[in-house]
């Protein structure tokens, strides 16, 4: 199995990511990291594409705000507990405030996890802290390539290291080897400078143990 990553809104923000899982003579099991504005899901799946699940790290509207427009039928939105809890209510607002299209498919499409659950064929995911917002989390993605050797990444979308609204910050020790950490980052310049020391010293953190 060969896995793909690619931003879904790179003039929007980078909010949001589509992971791609390619086996040969299948169809690829995609799944969508979040589904912030600008993101138009028909544009990014080709012809041996199929959506297998949508991930909502958190309920802010530049992680959902085109969910419902870019949501299947019949296809789950994975997020933790207190978000799926809080979301019929957000919801409600982004449609009287934003427009946001009615939300009664994605609402009961969700799929509250806090533990491994199968994804696709193949792909487990699992839910961990992320700090930053109530109920907000990353996600760990396990998958076999074609030897049945064991891969894990990690993603999130925005988050702390520290606690932030009662919420665990994202944990240094994560419970599984990680081989590749992917981050949605912000764009404006005004950070950019910062963002990027940012990440230079977590680079070099890293690469000395």
């Amino acid at each position: 199995m060969r896995v793909e990553f690619q931003h879904a809104d790179p003039s929007e923000g980078n909010e949001s990511v589509l992971l791609r899982f390619a086996r040969e003579g299948t169809e690829n099991a995609c799944l969508l990291v979040d589904a912030g504005e600008g993101v138009d899901l028909d544009a990014l799946l080709g012809p041996g594409d199929a959506l297998a699940g949508v991930f909502l790290t958190h309920a802010h509207l530049d992680h959902y705000g085109s969910l419902v427009e870019n949501h299947r039928p019949g296809v789950p939105v994975y997020t933790s507990p207190a978000t799926a809890a809080i979301l019929p209510r957000v919801l409600a607002v982004a449609r009287d405030e934003y427009g946001v299209e009615p939300p009664d498919r994605v609402l009961n499409a969700l799929e509250p996890v806090d533990g491994w659950v199968g994804a696709a064929p193949g792909v487990r995911i699992r839910p961990v802290p992320a700090g930053h917002a109530p109920g907000a989390v990353g996600f760990l993605v396990r998958f076999s390539d074609d030897g049945g050797v064991d891969h894990t990444v990690a993603l999130t979308g925005d988050f702390t290291l520290e606690h932030a609204v009662g919420r665990r910050g994202f944990p240094a020790d994560l419970p599984v080897d990680v081989e590749a950490l992917f981050l949605t980052g912000v764009t404006d310049e005004s950070v950019a400078e910062s963002l990027g020391e940012a990440l230079g010293v977590a680079l070099e953190r890293a690469r000395g143990g």
